[in-house]
């Protein structure tokens, strides 16, 4: 091997040697999972480049449609003289009809060829943006790029860009994961590009954690395997998403390691990060109170009460924010424009048991009801079989005060 190579692999390989493994483990997988969903994409888009469904949408008949190649979403009335037709998929740019097989242009909702021909769509009244929105932010234009471009990242994209009150009902998203776009934004210059790198950051920082936490409880084989099962989850492209979970994540398991360290200024800081992140954060606030109560022999009431400044200075920006963009409540427990309701957990399993009882329900009510109560059951039992080898979280009182943070 030629002194120049040998030298150059000694200089890469000592920073990696060096590192716990953790940090292996966290970085491949990361890497690992991005070539996946970046396969992933290119399968999508190759393999179906349109969205296309039949709806009744508030009464109406709608046909919604989204071509992945172009990023555009159209949205018109099925109803033509009287009577519904029924659409699918036809290529960019194009649909058909069932009925008669003639072919329709979507940009202008008029049939192309087919017994149809020249006859035309009126347009919903619900458009386009109102299933498909982006709020004024720049469509992406690679389509595998595009692709990661949806929903909720909208929300956060448009925030970071336009900052609060541009669209209604964007009070209801926190505003450190928008800020943080904007920042990285300054040195990329592209708002989905950003959120996207401070996305897979978070979420190798969460792999490292969820790691050592798991090894600590169960060695190696119990961290692999935990991770491997996560990261294979169907919904874990969210962790890979322009979305808040793997911060949240985060801040989540460093708050709960600085409680049960007694770092009560750390657990105060990590929480009020969250609670910028995320409505959930204030849950957080539940086990330091009960670290703090199990703590109180050790812990005077003012160190206590400074514990919580921090949280609560984050409570108070964020409601401040929902009182200056003018929202109808400013205590987030119920958001009309997002047709969403703050409901103590047992109300989402009432919901659909009250709908397949009135007979009215659906099929995502049904998979709704059977994915809680397999989850449940899957957290009953698992805790069960683990919680010999877990240690007590909470038990402060146990515990001396560590000098480290971490």
């Amino acid at each position: 091997m030629p002194e120049w190579m040998d030298t150059l692999r000694k200089i890469i390989g000592s920073p990696w040697q060096r590192m716990p493994r953790s940090w292996h483990f966290a970085i491949l997988s990361v890497l690992l999972a991005r070539v996946l969903f970046t396969l992933w994409s290119i399968a999508v888009l190759t393999y179906l480049p349109q969205y296309c469904r039949n709806l009744e949408f508030s009464g109406e008949p709608v046909m919604v449609d989204f071509d992945l190649q172009t990023s555009g979403g159209y949205a018109f009335n099925r109803t033509l003289d009287g009577k519904i037709l029924i659409f699918q998929a036809a290529g960019t740019g194009f649909m058909q009809d069932v009925q008669t097989g003639s072919l329709w242009n979507l940009a202008s909702g008029q049939a192309q060829t087919g017994p149809l021909a020249g006859k035309k769509l009126q347009l919903s009244k619900f458009g386009g943006e109102d299933f498909f929105p982006y709020f004024g932010i720049q469509k992406t234009a690679p389509p595998i790029l595009a692709l990661w471009q949806r929903y909720d990242a909208n929300w956060y994209l448009s925030i970071a860009h336009y900052g609060y009150g541009h669209i209604p009902g964007d009070v209801h998203f926190q505003p450190l994961f928008p800020l943080l776009i904007r920042f990285v934004t300054l040195f990329l210059g592209n708002e989905i590009l950003a959120g996207l790198l401070v996305t897979q950051l978070a979420t190798l920082f969460m792999i490292k954690l969820l790691y050592d936490l798991f090894e600590e409880w169960g060695g190696p084989p119990a961290a692999q395997n935990s991770i491997f099962y996560l990261l294979i989850f169907p919904t874990s492209f969210f962790l890979f998403s322009v979305y808040t979970e793997s911060f949240y994540i985060v801040f989540a398991i460093l708050a709960l390691q600085t409680m049960l360290r007694e770092h009560w200024g750390w657990s105060g800081f990590w929480i009020a990060l969250a609670i910028l992140t995320r409505l959930q954060g204030v849950v957080l606030l539940l086990p330091l109170a009960y670290c703090l109560w199990r703590a109180r022999s050790r812990i005077k009431i003012i160190s206590a009460a400074a514990t919580l400044i921090l949280p609560g200075l984050a409570v108070l920006v964020y409601l401040a924010i929902r009182a200056a963009n003018g929202s109808e409540e400013i205590i987030p427990l119920t958001e009309r424009s997002l047709n969403a309701k703050m409901v103590f957990p047992w109300e989402n399993l009432i919901y659909p048991l009250r709908y397949i009882a009135t007979g009215t329900f659906n099929y995502i009510n049904i998979l709704n009801l059977l994915v809680t109560l397999l989850f449940g059951g899957l957290l009953v039992f698992g805790w069960k079989k683990n919680s010999a080898g877990i240690p007590d979280l909470f038990c402060c009182h146990d515990r001396p005060a560590h000098n480290a943070p971490g």
